[in-house]
């Protein structure tokens, strides 16, 4: 798999200036494109008190409404365009966005679906309680196809990575995001392989998976360290 379209989440708070500046970073390691997505939510009316509204409310309360939620989107797009112009403007990336209306996870999914990998980070700000709530990088790893990296706001991401730990437990989900994690595998200088029981796994199947795996790892010029904690009593915090 190689990445040559990435779509990044865009939004108006601070910790998009971080996800943006590390996925100008990823576009430019692998050489390929990055498009942002910002996701304008959808003026919302309380079901709760919808019919009193309908009852007594007037033309030009809800025009007023619709003129207070016009204004909070285009400032906030203004918000992003100018993260854009400072951040991206100093890189020689190719880079273009574009807005939609809707909900973060639908739309990111949606989107994603023409890309090679999805950036968020893991949280979402939305004005929409409900919206804003299923709107986790799970959900949209579930409904888009390419891989999704969710970075940290913690720490800081620097390209090619250096160590990298990967859990294994034999599941058909640790083997698609190994799969998924290739492109970024192959430049790291280390790579471990911990093996580890769960409840949703068999000792068995960890055992004779751990040949396959490593050997289809090598087919893809990467060398694994093996730590098999059904062996070793060690913990993944201490790897």
């Amino acid at each position: 798999m190689s990445i040559k379209r990435i779509l990044v989440h865009l939004d108006a708070t601070e910790r998009c200036d971080k996800r943006l500046r590390e996925s100008l970073q990823i576009a430019s390691y692998f050489n390929a494109s990055l498009s942002g997505l910002f996701v304008e939510p959808p003026l919302q009316v309380n079901p709760m008190v919808a019919p009193a509204i309908a009852a007594t409310a007037t033309a030009t309360m809800i025009s007023a409404d619709e003129k207070n939620h016009q204004e909070t989107i285009d400032e906030q797009k203004k918000l992003v365009k100018q993260k854009v112009q400072s951040i991206v403007t100093a890189q020689s990336c190719q880079f273009s966005w574009q807005s939609s209306v809707g909900s973060p996870q639908s739309l990111i999914a949606k989107f994603g679906n023409y890309h090679d990998l999805v950036i968020v980070d893991n949280q979402f700000d939305n004005d929409d309680l409900l919206s804003g709530l299923s709107a986790s990088a799970g959900n949209i790893a579930v409904e888009t196809s390419p891989p999704v990296l969710v970075l940290s706001d913690e720490r800081s991401l620097n390209l090619p990575v250096k160590k990298v730990l990967l859990f294994w437990n034999a599941s058909k989900e640790a083997a698609r995001s190994i799969a998924d994690a290739l492109p970024f595998l192959r430049g790291a200088e280390q790579v471990v392989l911990f093996c580890a029981e769960d409840s949703d796994s068999d000792m068995t199947d960890i055992h004779e998976s751990i040949q396959p795996l490593t050997d289809f790892l090598r087919g893809h010029s990467i060398q694994v360290k093996l730590i098999d904690k059904t062996e070793e009593d060690i913990s993944a915090k201490e790897v």
